[in-house]
């Protein structure tokens, strides 16, 4: 207990210490707030300036009078509100008018250049109301020009008949082309099978990847088991495709090991570790049809297989 009393107590010479701070603090504050509430001094106005400014508009008073009209510094520089310019208008064809004339009808640079871009793209004005119609003509400025605007609507049939008939033209040719492509499946690359109509990058290289998984097709119908191809698109490929199984590789399924026929698309792993249980227990098969016996090879996966399995190499 006389430990704790000696923590909190303090000696007589610190407590005076104590009370010349907070007197000290409490003048600080005090002066502060006086200072806050004196009246500040007024600020002389400065003599040169008011005269500098008596002279200008005593000035501009006097030249008002003289030129008999009223000037405007709303902006941040003097201009004649009384003032604009007149354009001389003329009839113009705006399929082919060019930046300059429209610069003499009282447009702007940026439109000329929008409009000319417009054209540049393939547009077309075929009334006065599609002029009307850009973006970057204001109604009123429209209203001024109309009565000038003069629209060649022959020269725009005749050129359109032309683009369609060149498009009728390629449309046939690269039909033509399409008919008369054949493609033999099981040596064709990503780049020839996408030669086929209907046929992108993406669906070529599932193709592609899809046959050497399998070692080749056997049948067109194949073709229908790649994600992607759907009954119309095989109906449209058929009549293009020619398959030489010659070069089709085969399974030994008498040697053949996990590793060998993991990634044959038509077992899937349990089968194939089935298959290789049975022959390891059996021994080799010495005629196709024995993979039957199996248990989970049914009667459709060994019509499936039939043609990839080989009993000897």
């Amino acid at each position: 207990m006389k430990k704790n009393k000696n923590y909190f107590s303090y000696s007589n010479r610190e407590h005076k210490s104590y009370l010349l701070v907070g007197f000290i603090i409490f003048l600080f504050v005090s002066a502060r707030l006086v200072i806050a509430y004196l009246p500040s001094k007024p600020v002389r106005p400065n003599q040169q300036a008011i005269a500098l400014i008596k002279r200008l508009q005593n000035s501009t008073t006097s030249k008002n009078k003289d030129d008999g009209e009223l000037l405007d510094y709303t902006n941040d520089f003097v201009h004649d509100t009384k003032s604009k310019k007149v354009y001389q208008y003329f009839q113009f064809d705006p399929n082919t008018i060019d930046s300059s004339k429209m610069l003499e009808l009282g447009l702007s640079q940026k439109q000329a250049k929008t409009i000319c871009n417009y054209r540049r793209k393939g547009g077309k004005f075929f009334s006065n109301e599609d002029f009307k119609k850009m973006y970057c003509i204001q109604e009123k400025k429209y209203e001024e020009l109309k009565a000038y605007i003069k629209i060649d609507t022959s020269a725009l049939h005749k050129n359109r008949d032309f683009k369609n008939k060149f498009e009728q033209r390629i449309s046939i040719a690269n039909r033509q082309k399409f008919e008369n492509l054949i493609i033999e499946l099981n040596d064709a690359d990503t780049t020839s099978i996408q030669l086929m109509k209907g046929v992108g990058a993406k669906l070529a290289r599932r193709i592609f990847n899809y046959r050497e998984r399998l070692g080749g097709f056997v049948r067109k119908s194949q073709l229908l088991e790649v994600y992607g191809v759907d009954s119309v698109l095989y109906r449209q490929l058929e009549s293009q495709l020619v398959i030489d199984t010659s070069s089709l590789r085969k399974i030994n399924i008498n040697t053949a090991y996990y590793d060998n026929i993991k990634l044959f698309p038509y077992l899937s792993r349990n089968q194939a570790i089935a298959l290789i249980n049975y022959r390891n227990r059996h021994g080799r098969f010495s005629k196709l049809d024995e993979i039957k016996k199996c248990v989970l090879i049914d009667e459709l996966t060994y019509k499936k297989v039939k043609d990839y399995f080989v009993l000897n190499d």
